[in-house]
């Protein structure tokens, strides 16, 4: 079942309940599910601006409008995560710019090491790409929002 096609309030529950139940898998178990949940959400060439985090809705309102864009994504990975429980110490956006692919992309960087929103539905290890992608910008979560690091 591909939870974007219900109306926003069942989307919004069946969140819930996705983010509540990657609490028994390992982490590696929880980046690989947060990935594929996300991977069904339906693309938009935009929804949020990258570098004005001050302007992004809630989770929930993103949700509840329906149409994302990659950094939307991005932004609602790394906000799944963090309401699952991980700390927001190993959590970072990045904006990043894939010399070989020629593309830029917010992705969800987790320890420095682990890369979501890379390609959709699957995780990455980012050293294998550090040759190839530049960091432009980073994002931190704060009580009051994200911040730029």
């Amino acid at each position: 079942m591909n939870i974007f096609l219900l109306d926003p309030s069942t989307r919004i529950l069946e969140w819930r309940k996705f983010r509540l139940s990657l609490k028994d898998k390992t982490e590696i178990e929880q980046l690989e599910a947060v990935a594929k949940f996300w991977s069904n959400a339906p693309l938009q060439t935009y929804s949020i601006d990258y570098d004005n985090p001050s302007s992004w809705p809630t989770p929930w309102e993103l949700i509840h409008e329906g149409g994302l864009c990659r950094t939307a994504i991005a932004y609602l990975m790394e906000q799944t995560l963090l309401m699952a429980g991980w700390s927001a110490e190993r959590v970072q956006l990045n904006f990043i710019k894939d010399n070989e692919l020629q593309d830029q992309m917010m992705v969800v960087m987790i320890d420095d090491k682990w890369v979501l929103n890379f390609s959709i539905g699957q995780v990455f290890n980012f050293d294998n790409h550090r040759d190839t992608s530049a960091v432009l910008l980073k994002y931190k979560t704060t009580e009051n929002g994200h911040v730029e690091v």
